[in-house]
């Protein structure tokens, strides 16, 4: 499942694993790393988990400082479950970022997660899940057109149980979501 965060300076010829303590030991995965237009030396990135190597240290991370540091963002309290940051975007003037994960409507650790959030600061801090505009379950991805930045698209992936009988346990199917 990886090894940890990993930073080339030379246009990929190289490269070197930063090791902060303050990035999670043992995530699932990073599902993205943005850059903020305009301040290279911002990233976010988001983590997640999944059901088989659950871990409690999903959510997004911030670094001001090219990669080297790390500070956790909506990540919850040790031993809390959840908070699985699915995906996360800068708008092409840096100036708003989102990030989308599932809600807190799932039952497992890996179905929990910080929602759909806004960011009007440059990812600094994110305002509270938007339930109200849209509600997210399962892993989910974010993209804004660099052209016209008021169109934003999610694409959600679901899984629906099924009534006794009439499938074989699970179907998944997928929302795709435009602002």
């Amino acid at each position: 499942y990886g090894d940890g965060f990993y930073k080339s300076t030379d246009n990929g010829d190289s490269w070197f694993q930063v090791n902060d303590p303050r990035l999670p030991r043992r995530p699932t995965y990073f599902s993205r790393i943005v850059i903020r237009p305009g301040q290279p030396n911002e990233l976010l990135a988001a983590c997640g988990t999944n059901h088989v190597n659950i871990s409690y240290q999903g959510g997004l991370y911030r670094s001001t400082d090219y990669g080297e540091t790390w500070q956790n963002r909506l990540v919850p309290d040790i031993g809390l479950e959840g908070r699985v940051c699915s995906d996360v975007v800068f708008s092409p003037d840096g100036s708003k970022a989102y990030i989308t994960g599932p809600d807190e409507s799932g039952e497992q650790v890996y179905e929990k997660g910080v929602h759909y959030r806004m960011s009007t600061d440059g990812g600094a801090s994110f305002g509270p899940p938007r339930d109200d505009i849209i509600r997210l379950q399962g892993r989910s991805h974010i993209a804004i057109c660099n052209s016209d930045p008021n169109r934003i698209y999610i694409f959600s992936h679901i899984m629906n149980t099924c009534p006794p009988g009439s499938c074989s346990g699970s179907e998944s199917s997928a929302i795709l979501y435009m602002s």
